[in-house]
């Protein structure tokens, strides 16, 4: 199994998340699907 480094920012507001933005590394991933170097 392969992993893709990854990095999770969230505005919390009355102990919820309000807002979530995921971050990714996409040459990693298509490197993964054969279509990086």
């Amino acid at each position: 199994m392969k992993t893709i480094p990854m990095a999770t920012i969230a505005k919390w507001k009355n102990g919820c998340i309000a807002e979530e933005h995921l971050f990714w590394d996409i040459a990693e991933y298509m490197k993964q699907l054969g279509l990086g170097k």
